[in-house]
């Protein structure tokens, strides 16, 4: 239960892939296992687990839509140096115990994540991201070397007749994990900041590979046919002022907020702000952020709280549900996936 004041969520794109297979095509054998077995993450002074994570069903507007819900923890440390005593600076040497906490929530029907950070210096989406990746980094390794070794114990006991495997072979099975998480920005915010900046040196577009859905603007699904056509990993669209004293405020402002809304694209623009100091914008400083009024209780009760807010920024225009194409077989994959779990006692 989260009863502390002033609490908001976060909004994110979980856009997952190895090689050709999305998020849902590696739940069960990949992000599952790195969500919900006990693993841990050391980093400096602290270390990263999930807790008490589970997958919910939540009636929403008469369809049943699966979640995973939980806590990422930063268990830690902290040390006091020096405090104030009767007017005089005291050095002291206190180290105190520190885990501040983030709920996050994703939703399996439209890979939305929703983050909510319970206290200071609780986890951020880097954290989320890097936790989750170095998790599913060592299943994929582990995954690999089973496999050699369980195939070359057959070798030894079988003869030639079993065919060898090469861990190169087994790295293009199972490719390198791919994971963004890319925040989704206040469009009226981004769009009224950029108008009033005094100059814009640049703009970077970065074209993400999306989980399923379709393109919400023609120019990026263009330049995603033409990655895909050249064979690269990445694609970006890079425009400068040159000679010119700007490049177009009005321009830079709706290529940015078709990023923002296609929510699969990173952008990054640069020059001089309203103060006439150097910027640099991006998703991350423009993302969207509401707060949240009332009590979270049961993480169900909480995730509907949380879902039905995302609800209604979609429907006032703030924020777009992706095209995640056929229904109907969104939702067969989905239930396999839950009945699979269900199969393996994680249901």
């Amino acid at each position: 239960m989260s009863t502390k004041k002033n609490l908001q969520i976060e909004f994110a794109n979980f856009v997952f892939h190895m090689g050709e297979l999305n998020m849902l095509d590696c739940f069960v054998d990949f992000i599952h296992p790195a969500l919900f077995d006990k693993k841990y993450r050391k980093y400096g002074e602290s270390t990263y687990f999930f807790h008490n994570m589970r997958i919910l069903d939540i009636e929403i507007s008469n369809e049943t839509q699966y979640f995973v819900y939980g806590r990422i923890v930063k268990n830690g440390v902290l040390h006091q140096e020096q405090i104030l005593e009767n007017d005089n600076l005291v050095p002291v040497d206190n180290v105190y115990p520190n885990a501040p906490s983030s709920i996050f929530i994703i939703s399996l029907t439209n890979h939305r994540l929703f983050l909510i950070q319970e206290h200071r210096d609780a986890p951020t989406f880097d954290t989320l991201k890097s936790t989750i990746l170095h998790f599913v980094k060592d299943i994929r390794n582990q995954r690999i070397e089973d496999i050699y070794t369980d195939r070359n114990q057959q070798r030894i006991e079988r003869g030639r007749s079993v065919r060898k495997l090469t861990k190169k072979s087994l790295k293009e099975q199972y490719p390198e994990p791919e994971l963004e998480l890319i925040p989704l920005s206040s469009d009226a915010d981004l769009s009224e900041f950029i108008n009033n900046m005094v100059s814009i040196d640049s703009l970077t577009l970065e074209i993400v590979k999306p989980n399923n859905e379709g393109d919400l603007t023609p120019i990026f699904g263009n330049m995603r046919e033409v990655k895909i056509e050249v064979g690269s990993d990445k694609c970006a669209m890079v425009f400068k002022k040159g000679d010119k004293k700007s490049l177009k405020h009005e321009k830079v402002a709706k290529y940015a907020s078709a990023a923002s809304k296609d929510s699969n694209v990173h952008y990054i623009f640069s020059g001089k702000d309203s103060n006439n100091s150097k910027y640099t914008g991006t998703n991350d400083q423009f993302k969207l952020r509401v707060p949240i009024k009332e009590e979270l209780d049961t993480p169900k009760s909480t995730t509907m709280i949380i879902y039905y807010k995302f609800l209604d920024l979609v429907k006032d225009g703030f924020l777009r549900q992706p095209d995640t194409g056929d229904s109907k077989l969104l939702k067969a994959k989905i239930n396999t996936i839950i009945n699979l779990l269900k199969g393996f006692g994680n249901g």
